[in-house]
């Protein structure tokens, strides 16, 4: 009995200390940038201690990673940014060390065999579709084909299997919008393009006109399509909204399919067929209008990138989350689990979308480790939109968001479930109306509520009201570290009253302790900062986002002055009816055409997540529990 109850202190160690007993297990997720990661606990992540840390591997000091963000009842979960593809790195959990490397630069492997197509020849690319073996490079030469092409033939990590245009020589020294040799794939009678394999590569091709979506993933894993036009595919109707690009897997119900880790990128998406900017839906049956520029439906999977695309004149630009089926809940033991095959890790970034008439990005759905960051929203309804996405947490970092209709971020929340909108962080975003009807963002209207969403060090800058709060079910949301500027006599409609003076609304709400009212001066077209504007160097700092600076401090805002710009697609659209203006000139930059991201590795760390062993670190629980044991078995 003595030593029973000698050990009964250390028995009691291991409950009361999160770090050794409450976390079970750390899956890793690595991307080109960045690397999701989710923790597993014994208990309730919210009533555990869990610290993330991380850094190149044997190189300088550790980097306090963003808090984890607790999603269900034992899994919470954290995104690691600013990592350099190809680079291994080590990362701590509670002082437990876990290795991985991030994704290395995309490149494909020589072919093993090349099939060349007789220009026009529709029945001999279906016919090599069929017979597609790993490593074949089937090779389209310019011209029209026509009737819908198929490939269920997987490739492997190695050996992909690739459809691809054979790009003439004036087309490889223009940008991907620019390109007017490109083979030219359409069907009258349904999809365009299906893919519906791992492992394959389609790129330099336009897909165009088809009567269903343009390019279909179906049911995917490992697949890439890449220096692609996807144009006008499909009429709008009620019950039929078609896509330009979608991204689908099995559904709820059909674990028979799995699809993930699939990759679309420095592709020009684009509706040419524009009706003007009219915000509401298009007619029943509108010839050519194509209602989602990129989409993700049906339990797309995990690992989903969509980087670097140019996307135009739809009604949603990118839609990365899926929306069908239950919030299982925040009591829920494992949320992902309950919805399958659910998406997590998902990423939007560098992306130009312009000329939106509804959402420039739709993230309403279901996601863990959504990362939306560096994109470029030009001209829409809404820039983003939040209407409902859960359980999160959704990480929207340096985004510039312009001549906005409606609303910079609309916060919806008339939806059955409550909370709808939970742990969205939005860090370093800008966001601008030029107009003076309406507001720069809502705070949601309808029934329930929203929970855990951050705005922090963004620039709020607009000739209108900057928040209007149209609905009484809405808690205040967490505001400090911004900076805002409106010539609007009434400028804030908070949850508790309207301010028209920023420090009485700081005084009245707590809120803004580190807020800023002034002018950001900012640059019109690409709202970076300039030299002199009060948000330099007066950011708040925020573990794991901004810890790579220049000056003295970090920017408020999405430019971090003196720092490199990302590269977006360039401006130019094909030719169209003229009904839509153009958009902007001098957007930075082609997209890269040696690099782009891989088909990611099919080894157990990507695919499941974390069967990264511990490497270094203090005793496990496992151990002590073991120490316990042994001191009451010597009783």
């Amino acid at each position: 009995m003595m030593a029973l109850r000698q050990a009964l202190p250390l028995l009691l160690l291991l409950v009361a200390r999160p770090g050794l007993a409450q976390v079970t297990k750390v899956d890793i997720f690595p991307s080109f940038e960045t690397a999701g990661i989710q923790i597993t606990c014994q208990g309730d992540p919210s009533s555990t201690s869990i610290t993330v840390q991380y850094r190149e591997k044997g190189v300088g000091t550790y980097v306090q990673a963003h808090p984890p963000v607790r999603y269900d009842a034992r899994h919470a979960a954290t995104s690691l940014f600013d990592l350099t593809s190809g680079k291994s790195y080590e990362v701590q959990v509670n002082g437990q060390t876990y290795s991985f490397a991030a994704r290395p630069p995309f490149s494909l492997p020589a072919p093993k065999r090349v099939v060349n197509i007789q220009a026009g020849d529709s029945a001999g690319l279906r016919a090599a579709l069929t017979a597609a073996l790993p490593g074949d490079e089937i090779r389209i030469p310019k011209g029209s084909y026509t009737g819908g092409f198929k490939l269920t033939k997987s490739g492997t990590e190695a050996s992909p299997i690739v459809v691809s245009g054979a790009l003439s020589a004036a087309d490889t020294n223009r940008t991907i919008e620019q390109r007017t040799d490109l083979p030219v794939l359409t069907n009258s009678g349904g999809v365009g393009v299906t893919l519906s394999a791992a492992h394959v590569v389609l790129q330099h091709v336009r897909v165009a006109n088809a009567s269903g979506n343009g390019v279909l993933l179906d049911s995917c894993r490992h697949c890439v399509v890449q220096h692609c036009q996807v144009y006008d595919n499909d009429d709008y109707s009620d019950t039929s909204w078609r896509f330009n690009i979608h991204i689908r897997g099995g559904g709820l119900n059909d674990e028979t399919k799995t699809a993930g880790y699939n990759l679309i990128q420095f592709n020009h998406v684009a509706d040419t067929d524009s009706l003007g900017f009219d915000t509401g839906s298009p007619p029943d049956g509108a010839s050519g209008v194509t209602y989602y520029g990129i989409n993700a439906t049906d339990t797309p999977g995990p690992g989903l990138v969509i980087r670097g695309n140019r996307v135009e004149r739809h009604f949603d630009g990118i839609v990365p989350c899926p929306d069908e089926g239950d919030d299982p809940g925040e009591s829920s033991t494992d949320a992902l689990a309950a919805r399958k095959q659910s998406s997590h890790d998902v990423e939007v970034y560098d992306n130009y979308i312009y000329f939106s008439r509804d959402d420039g990005i739709e993230s309403d759905g279901f996601c863990v480790n959504a990362r939306i960051f560096r994109n470029t929203i030009v001209t829409a309804n809404n820039g983003v939109s939040v209407a409902p996405a859960l359980p999160g947490p959704f990480f929207w970092v340096r985004n510039r968001v312009r001549d906005i209709r409606e609303g910079a971020i609309k916060i919806n929340t008339s939806f059955s479930n409550d909370p709808v909108i939970r742990n969205h962080y939005f860090y370093h975003n800008t966001f601008s109306k030029e107009s003076t009807d309406g507001y720069l963002m809502n705070l949601g209207g309808g029934t329930t509520t929203s929970k855990n969403l951050y705005y922090k060090n963004n620039i709020f800058y607009a000739g209108t009201e900057l928040v209007d709060n149209w609905g009484s079910h809405v808690p205040n949301p967490t505001v400090d570290g911004n900076l805002w500027y409106s010539t609007a006599s009434t400028q804030i409609s908070w949850t508790d009253g309207t301010y028209s003076d920023f420090s009485d609304f700081q005084s009245s709400t707590g809120q803004e302790t580190h807020g800023i009212w002034a002018d950001p001066l900012l640059d019109g077209s690409t709202l970076d900062i300039k030299s002199g504007s009060p948000a330099i160097d007066k950011a708040v700092a925020i573990p794991g986002i901004n810890h790579l600076v220049a000056g003295s401090g970090p920017d408020i805002g999405a430019h971090e002055l003196g720092q490199p710009k990302p590269v977006q697609p360039d401006a130019g659209p094909p030719a169209d009816s003229g009904a839509a203006p153009s958009p902007d000139a001098g957007v930075p930059g082609p997209p890269p055409t040696g690099d782009g991201g891989a088909v990611i590795s099919a080894t157990p760390v990507l695919e499941g997540g974390c069967s990264v062993a511990e490497t270094t670190g203090g005793p496990g629980w496992l151990a002590l529990a073991l120490l316990a044991l042994l001191l009451v078995r010597r009783s």
